[in-house]
C-alpha cells in the first residue's frame, strides 16, 4: 500500500513539473537588431561585426537588404553598402550606402539615393531620416509629386 502511494505521488509530481514547463514556454522576445548574411567576421578587440553577402537586417520597423553591413558596437552604428534597399513604414528606397547612428536614430543615405515616401519619388545626393521625429531632409533634391490638392 505504501509503495502504491509513493508511485501516485511521484506521478503527480511529474505531471506538475511537465505542466509547469509547458506553461513557462518562452515568449519570442523582441530583438532590437536582427542581422543575417552569408559570411560573418568579428573583431572582438575593436568591437566590429561585419556581415557580407546577401545581408538582411531588421531594425526598428525597417528591413534592409545589402551586400555588406558593418556594425561598430563601440560607436553604436551601422555602415551598410552595396546596392542597399530599405523599406519601413511609408518609406522605401535605394542607395549605394546607408549609415545608421543607433543612438541618435538617424539614417543617412548616400550615392544615387531614390526614396519613395507615401507615393512621392524623392531623389537626392544625400537623404537623412530621423526615426524619432520622422523628418526627412535631402541635399540636391528632386521630388516628383503624383497628386496635388487632396
Amino acid at each position: 500500500m505504501m509503495r502504491k502511494s509513493k508511485t501516485i505521488i511521484m506521478l503527480m509530481a511529474l505531471i506538475f513539473v511537465l505542466a509547469a514547463q509547458v506553461m513557462a514556454e518562452p515568449v519570442a522576445e523582441k530583438v532590437a537588431l536582427d542581422i543575417q548574411g552569408d559570411d560573418l567576421f568579428i573583431d572582438t578587440d575593436k568591437q566590429i561585426i561585419e556581415f557580407t553577402g546577401n545581408v538582411l537586417a531588421l531594425y526598428e520597423d525597417m528591413t534592409i537588404i545589402s551586400h555588406r553591413l558593418l556594425w561598430d558596437r563601440a560607436d553604436d552604428s551601422l555602415d551598410i553598402s552595396g546596392d542597399v534597399q530599405l523599406t519601413g513604414g511609408k518609406l522605401e528606397g535605394t542607395a549605394q550606402k546607408v549609415f545608421i547612428d543607433l543612438q541618435k536614430k538617424l539614417v543617412t543615405l548616400t550615392g544615387d539615393v531614390q526614396m519613395n515616401w507615401d507615393g512621392q519619388l524623392i531623389k537626392g545626393s544625400v537623404v537623412t531620416y530621423d526615426l524619432e521625429t520622422k523628418i526627412l531632409k535631402a541635399t540636391n533634391a528632386n521630388v516628383k509629386i503624383k497628386e496635388i490638392g487632396k
